[in-house]
């Protein structure tokens, strides 16, 4: 009698699920933006918020690195038994987001007067 054993892809596509699902839903919010304001007749709004979706959705997958490359040190660290490296991988990607995000607020100011 042979024990079947899972299928190695099996394993990886339950552990990668979530980042698929993270990856795909950054342009569904301009897609359902763009398709919510096309039933307006002005086109402007349209092209707005198709520039401004095309604008986050960059912005968002240039700081996807921080998001794929923590999970992948954390894991790793995790995996080995180290978890006060997982700890420190964890708070030096949570300090890197908040200067992302503080550089971003502080400079989005000064380029859209009020």
């Amino acid at each position: 009698m042979t024990v079947r054993t899972p299928l190695p892809h099996r394993r990886a596509f339950s552990l990668a699920w979530p980042a698929i699902l993270g990856n795909i839903t950054v342009p569904l919010v301009g897609l359902v933006d763009t398709a919510m304001l096309g039933h307006f007749s002005n086109a402007t709004h349209l092209g707005a918020v198709a520039l401004g979706s095309t604008v986050l959705s960059a912005v968002m997958w240039l700081v996807s690195f921080l998001r794929t490359g923590t999970t992948s040190l954390v894991g790793r660290a995790l995996g080995s038994g180290r978890d006060d490296a997982a700890v420190t991988h964890a708070q030096r990607a949570a300090l890197l987001a908040v200067a992302i995000g503080g550089e971003r607020c502080s400079c989005s100011g000064s380029r859209c007067p009020h």
